[in-house]
């Protein structure tokens, strides 16, 4: 199965996925009951509909002292932009709420990062258009994908540019 079809056969499933909501709630625990939250500066994403919710996680982020800075669409790139709770935002590229501020150059400690798929060697299937693994590739910090057990594939199929994942949580726990 190439990427496309993938992609493909991955958005039917979450077409399907009934419990979202709680799914989220699991994810949610799963995350801050790891203790993977190292770090005073957290990149974690503006989650769409069919995505984990990252709400929750950002204003755990936010009320308990992490620096939280949220991507947003340059060009082909992504760059931060931090956040507090009085962030005002904007409709961003591909329907993305983004916020309005200054881009900032701070080296961040932890990245959260959705996907589309991913194998059990932590290797994520993106949405094709590269943001995340150019702005990762420069970047030392560790990265964390959040998932639902059904976004797991047998295997991705893996490019040279294409970045690793330290750890997926999803639903079930920590791979």
């Amino acid at each position: 199965m190439n990427k496309q079809e993938e992609r493909i056969l991955i958005k039917q499933r979450l077409e399907k996925l009934k419990n979202k909501e709680e799914l989220d709630k699991k994810i949610y625990n799963n995350l801050i009951e790891s203790k993977l939250l190292k770090g005073q500066k957290i990149c974690i994403y503006n989650s769409l509909k069919q995505e984990v919710d990252t709400k929750d996680i950002i204003d755990y982020c936010l009320s308990n002292g992490y620096k939280v800075f949220l991507p947003v669409s340059k060009e082909e790139d992504i760059v931060l932009v931090q956040i507090d709770k009085s962030t005002v935002y904007k409709q961003g590229k591909f329907g993305i709420l983004e916020p309005i501020g200054m881009e900032s150059q701070e080296n961040i400690d932890l990245c959260i990062i959705p996907l589309l798929g991913y194998d059990l060697k932590k290797h994520r299937l993106g949405k094709g258009k590269g943001y995340y693994d150019r702005f990762l590739k420069d970047n030392n910090c560790t990265k964390i994908a959040l998932a639902y057990s059904c976004q797991e594939l047998d295997l991705v199929e893996s490019m040279p540019h294409d970045v690793l994942m330290d750890y997926i949580v999803n639903e079930n726990g920590v791979i």
